[in-house]
């Protein structure tokens, strides 16, 4: 006899459960079957996430969180789907994540509430949601289609819940050994990539471009048309100031050392460039980022440097940088970089 139950998730999304053999009866987006969520018959669904089996780590495991959730961290275990889950439930162990991914078919175990603070990535566990994959970071079988499939299902769902998380922030460069810092711009990546850590995982068979594309239902768009100085878009200077838009989506490095005013130790130095032919011995650029950007605005001679000029106020998103370059060459050409702090 069949049994058919609903659950509503955080979201208000709703699923169906056949309780006859604990099968989800419906498919996630881009998901052929539901068979990735087959799963061992559990005594409760996840209310956060109603994919997932309910299995609470010890509560010495993890701790209330003060801060507000803002990034998404990819672990591998380094061990088995079930011996994970058993090591999170002992008081010995001193860690936990939010959720456990099994490699086989997907299959999802939460043990601790997206709510609470997990001890997962050290100093940043206050703003991220952890999730361990069954493997282990020398062996690429471990990560399977099915298990691809099931996180990037999992990190839409997180997408989607309100933490201002964007899917398209997550990382799509290349996979590296060894702890390998990227920017806070990055809200979906390693816990290589997190700054204070000495985890190297998920190490270099993990495939970053089909995560991004399972999350985000396709590849990046291209870099703007200004990603290399050699492509500057130009500017006129005029006695007023002109407003040019531009944007920052999928910059990527020129190679250039970070500007001089630059005092972070982590930016991505993704940047864009333009330039403009000095009409004065003197001009003042400003540049006004959008509410999600602290930029850092660097004035240079050539595109190999001779930085003159760097503005980076501290005044966090939003704050405006402006430079008022004096000496300037009438007729000659200067370049301006636009790159994210931090």
């Amino acid at each position: 006899k069949i049994y058919k139950d609903k659950i509503t998730d955080k979201n208000e999304n709703e699923y169906e459960f056949d309780n006859s053999i604990f099968q989800p009866l419906f498919k996630l987006p881009g998901q052929a079957g539901s068979s990735a969520f087959k799963t061992d018959p559990p005594s409760t669904f996840s209310s956060d996430y109603p994919p997932a089996i309910w299995n609470p780590a010890a509560s010495c495991n993890y701790s209330s969180r003060s801060q507000s959730i803002s990034a998404v961290t990819v672990h591998t275990t380094q061990g088995s789907y079930a011996g994970t889950i058993s090591w999170f439930k002992n008081c010995s162990a001193g860690v936990s994540a939010h959720y456990v991914l099994r490699s086989s078919d997907g299959q999802v175990t939460q043990m601790v509430l997206e709510s609470k603070k997990a001890w997962h990535v050290g100093s940043e566990n206050g703003y991220t949601i952890g999730l361990e994959h069954e493997g282990y970071i020398s062996q690429s079988s471990w990560y399977t289609t099915a298990m691809y499939q099931s996180s990037a299902n999992l990190v839409k769902d997180i997408c989607n819940s309100g933490y201002g998380i964007n899917p398209t922030t997550c990382w799509n460069g290349a996979s590296c050994n060894g702890t390998c810092l990227l920017s806070s711009t990055y809200r979906i990546k390693g816990h290589q990539h997190y700054p204070n850590q000495s985890h190297t995982d998920p190490g270099q068979y993990w495939n970053w471009g089909t995560y991004y594309n399972l999350i985000n239902g396709g590849p990046p768009p291209p870099p703007p048309a200004n990603d290399n100085c050699s492509a500057a878009q130009t500017l006129t200077p005029n006695t007023t100031c002109v407003s040019t838009s531009g944007d920052l989506v999928n910059a990527t490095t020129s190679g250039l050392a970070k500007a001089s005013c630059d005092a972070s130790s982590s930016s991505s130095l993704n940047d864009v460039w333009y330039k403009f032919t000095a009409t004065a011995t003197s001009h003042t650029i400003t540049l006004t980022p959008s509410s999600g950007l602290d930029g850092v605005l660097g004035l240079y001679t050539s595109c190999n440097g001779g930085q003159i000029g760097c503005s980076d106020n501290g005044g966090g998103k939003g704050g405006v940088e402006k430079i008022t370059a004096t000496g300037l060459t009438v007729g000659s050409t200067y370049f301006l970089r636009v790159y994210p702090y931090g």
